[in-house]
């Protein structure tokens, strides 16, 4: 049996005072690991935590958690005709992409955009 998208895994104690535009209910987070370093290498580090919230505006200076065939993706972003460009992080090149039918597939693949980043 597969795991629910939204099945807690771990928690991540937040001030609210920095997160209060937001619904505590919409947030999640991600440890950021050495493979996510190919997409945030000069904006996040290993061990570092992004919190989400559902959805939000896409750009591309904006993380968003990315949902792809090989998994959920930590990624700067941008929509260029019918893929979701995964823009690479400092230093690297080339850009992955995600291919994506019409603008309301693109609420399905983004699983949300970054409100916070917390540095270990």
């Amino acid at each position: 049996m597969m795991p629910s998208p939204f099945a807690i895994r771990d928690s991540l104690l937040v001030d609210p005072s920095l997160v209060q535009d937001h619904d505590p209910s919409r947030l999640f987070a991600y440890e950021v690991t050495t493979r996510e370093m190919r997409y945030l290498r000069g904006f996040a580090a290993v061990g570092d935590r992004i919190v989400f919230r559902r959805g939000g505006p896409v750009s591309t200076d904006r993380v968003c958690a990315v949902r792809t065939p090989w998994g959920i993706v930590l990624s700067r972003v941008r929509f260029k005709g019918r893929s979701l460009l995964l823009l690479p992080g400092e230093g690297r090149r080339g850009v992955d992409a995600v291919g994506i039918e019409d603008l309301e597939a693109l609420r399905g693949v983004i699983a949300g955009t970054h409100v916070l980043l917390v540095q270990r």
